[in-house]
C-alpha cells in the first residue's frame, strides 16, 4: 500500500475498508426502516496516524444505490452523506474518487484513492482489508429480512459471528438488548 502527498511516497501501515447496516435512526425512533448500508475506509500511513494533523486519511459514505457488484464501484464526493479528511483535527479532503477494482487472492480489495488537501493532490493506492458487513437487529429474524431490502444477493448471507450486546438499565427496554452480527461477502 502506497501513500503519496507533497511529492512523497511512503508505505503505509495498514488499511480497511468496511460496511455497516444502519438499522437504526440516529433518534433511535425509525428501527427497520430507510435501512442504508455505510461504507468507512481507513488507512494508517505510519506510527503518527492517529496525532493531531498527521496523515490517516479516512472516508465515509452512504452506499446508495448499493451496486451489483460492491468490490468493482466507483465513489466520488457526490455518494451520499460522503465525508473525507486527511487525518485527526486535520483539513477535509476534496475532490475524493474512491475506485474498488476488485480482491487479490487473500480477499482483500484492491483500492484507488485521489483526493486533494489544500489544493495539493493525494494518492493511496494498495490492497486492503476487508472486514466484511455489520449490523445490529433487535430480533435475529430481522437480519435476513433486512439483508434482503438492501440487497438481494445479501439475502442468504449467514452470519459469521453473533454477539449479544446489553446496554443496560437505563436504555429503554425496547432498545436495550441488541445482536451484533458480522457477515463476509463474496
Amino acid at each position: 500500500m502506497q501513500f503519496t502527498f507533497q511529492g512523497e511516497t511512503q508505505t503505509c501501515l495498514s488499511a480497511r475498508l468496511g460496511l455497516s447496516l444502519e438499522t437504526e435512526s440516529w433518534d433511535g425512533k425509525d428501527y427497520g426502516k430507510d435501512l442504508q448500508v455505510m461504507v468507512s475506509l481507513e488507512v494508517m500511513v505510519d506510527e503518527d496516524s492517529g496525532e493531531d494533523g498527521a496523515a490517516a486519511p479516512d472516508a465515509h459514505w452512504i452506499m446508495k444505490p448499493v451496486p451489483a457488484d460492491f468490490f468493482h464501484s466507483e465513489w466520488t464526493d457526490q455518494a451520499p452523506e460522503f465525508e473525507a479528511w486527511f487525518g485527526n483535527d486535520a483539513p477535509e479532503l476534496e475532490n475524493n474518487r474512491i475506485r474498488l477494482q476488485g480482491r487479490d487472492q487473500s480477499g482483500k480489495v484492491l483500492v484507488s484513492w485521489e483526493a486533494t488537501c489544500g489544493g495539493l493532490p493525494m494518492r493511496f493506492e494498495g490492497a486492503v482489508e476487508f472486514s466484511g458487513l455489520t449490523m445490529r437487529v433487535h430480533d435475529l429474524a430481522d437480519a435476513p429480512k433486512f439483508l434482503a431490502q438492501i440487497s438481494p444477493t445479501w439475502a442468504n448471507l449467514k452470519p459469521l459471528e453473533e454477539e449479544v450486546v446489553d446496554f443496560g438499565m437505563a436504555m429503554p427496554e425496547d432498545r436495550r438488548v441488541w445482536h451484533s452480527l458480522s457477515f463476509t461477502l463474496d
